[in-house]
Parts: C-alpha cells; sequence; structure tokens
C-alpha cells in the first residue's frame, strides 16, 4: 500500500494539471461580457465548426500577382470578414480594423493579418471570377454533405431554389463597357446599368445561399435585342445541373418565367418549380394545363 500511494498521487496530480490546463485554454478564447465581443466569439466557433478547413481552402487559390505584402488568403478573408461583422462599408470596417483590440482578436481567431479594405477590393477587381464560384461551390458542398439544410426542405424532398434577377450596378448616363444593359426613358434618357440572375437555395429561416451566377450582359459589336433575364436562365440552368447533379430541387420564380422554355427546361432536368401566374401569361393555354411537379 506505501509503494502504490505516491503512483495514485501522481496520477491524482496529472488529471489536476490537465484540468487545470484546459481550463486556461478555454478561458482564453472565452468571450468577456461585451455583446460585441461575444459576437465576433460566437461568429469564429460558427465558421470553425461548419467550415473548418475555410482558411486552407482560401490558401488553395491561385493567387493573381507577383509579389506582395499580404497572402491572398489574407486578402480573401478580409473580404468575408467585411460581411461577417456587417460593416456598410470599407470604409466603416478600415475605421473598425485601427482599433487595436479589434486587430488584436482578429489575428488572435483567424491568426492572419487584416489588410487595408482598398487593397481587398483592388485585388478582387483582379482575381477571376471562376475561384471565387469555385470556393462558394465547395463551401455549399459541405453544407450539403453535413445534411445542415435538410431539415428546411419542401416536402422533405425538395430544396426550393429562387430563381431572379437583381441590379447590381447603375452607371447613370455614362456607358461603363460595351456589355452595360441600357434603357431609355420617354424623355429620352439612357441610364447604363449590370444586372446579374442569381440561384439561391432559400429557407424558411431567411437563409439565402447563391447556388450559381449568371451575369446579364450585351454581347460584343452589334446586336438586335439585348440580353435578358429568360436568356441568362437558359445559360444558368445547365450551371446549375452540373454543380448539383443529384439534388433535389423545387424552382421558385415570379411571372416572367410561365413560358414553354422554361417548361422544358425543368422537365429536362427533373427540377419541381412553383410559379407566379399571372394573367395575360401563355394566353392559349388554361391553368388548368399545369402540373407544379417534375
Amino acid at each position: 500500500m506505501e509503494n502504490r500511494a505516491p503512483a495514485c498521487l501522481k496520477r491524482l496530480q496529472k488529471k489536476r494539471a490537465c484540468r487545470t490546463a484546459l481550463s486556461r485554454e478555454k478561458r482564453r478564447f472565452r468571450p468577456t461580457r461585451s455583446r460585441g465581443k461575444t459576437v465576433v466569439y460566437e461568429l469564429f466557433k460558427t465558421i470553425n465548426h461548419f467550415f473548418p478547413d475555410l482558411i486552407e481552402q482560401l490558401r488553395q487559390i491561385k493567387d493573381c500577382r507577383g509579389h506582395s505584402d499580404y497572402a491572398l488568403c489574407e486578402i480573401l478573408m478580409a473580404a468575408i470578414a467585411l460581411f461577417i461583422f456587417q460593416q456598410g462599408s470599407r470604409n466603416a470596417f478600415n475605421n473598425l480594423r485601427q482599433e487595436a483590440k479589434f486587430a488584436k482578436h482578429y489575428r488572435r481567431l483567424f491568426k492572419l493579418r487584416l489588410p487595408h479594405l482598398d487593397t481587398v477590393h483592388q485585388v478582387l477587381c483582379r482575381l477571376p471570377d471562376e475561384a471565387l464560384e469555385h470556393l462558394k461551390n465547395r463551401l455549399v458542398q459541405t453544407l450539403l454533405e453535413k445534411k445542415v439544410l435538410h431539415k428546411y426542405r419542401l416536402f422533405d424532398r425538395y430544396f426550393v431554389v429562387a430563381i431572379d434577377a437583381t441590379g447590381m450596378v447603375n452607371f447613370g448616363t455614362e456607358r461603363h463597357c460595351d456589355a452595360c444593359l441600357h434603357q431609355t426613358s420617354k424623355s429620352g434618357k439612357t441610364t447604363y446599368f449590370h444586372n446579374v440572375l442569381e440561384a439561391k437555395l432559400i429557407t424558411s429561416n431567411g437563409f439565402a445561399i447563391s447556388l450559381a451566377t449568371e451575369w446579364i450582359v450585351n454581347p460584343a459589336g452589334e446586336y438586335e435585342k439585348q440580353d435578358c433575364e429568360r436568356k441568362a436562365f437558359a445559360r444558368l440552368a445547365p450551371k446549375l445541373k452540373q454543380l448539383f447533379p443529384r439534388l433535389s430541387i423545387c424552382l421558385t420564380a415570379d411571372g416572367l418565367y410561365p413560358y414553354q422554355g422554361f417548361f422544358d427546361i425543368c422537365h429536362s432536368n427533373q427540377w419541381a418549380y412553383i410559379i407566379t401566374f399571372k394573367d395575360g401569361n401563355l394566353p392559349n393555354t388554361e391553368r388548368n394545363d399545369f402540373c407544379f411537379t417534375s
């Protein structure tokens, strides 16, 4: 018994030391009572839970620059942080970036430096769209593989995907590029703008997660008609099917989409659909002729 007592005491001391070390590690990242710090900490936990390899995925994106002070993963994480922390502008985030406590906690949590947001903007303007589209697809695939979004399915089967266009930039009366869409008012004033068509997975709790994107742009040279939302959908549909070939999808769209081409695309891809049917859409077809299933 005398020989065993020291061994038991050592094991007990070792367990206490482990518990103390674990407690210290938890306190190191424990949020204070400040609401702001608590939100930052919870956001970090959420990212780390759903996308534990996010930083590594950012590092895998090919850098389009030569030598630079900041790594591309630092640039991209700063762009993501701009939206995570819900800053209204790059200038507002730059002001937040200058706060010593924020910069300290940002580096401690993400293990990355925080560049100036004007630098982030310049890099994103040069980075090919395909690189970020590929990253977005991998992140969405992660959520689907973990079945995070399965509880929001329609009839426990379909993921609801909203199809709609939105305006991105309005340049007023100054043409930005040859691909600009344009509209002339009754007074003869012509405005130029860029629109984009989005396929977003939507849920009952308010999530709207981008699955695929297609720009609505005019072709180079001369053309009879401008690009439009329906033409863009014909290009978006095969992209969506290629990215998610086995996903059970129910498309939802507004009154612009009750036309034969839309139904043909849905049937060929085995997609269900829910659309707004307005009086005057397909005048030669009765409402009862529609079957709103795949």
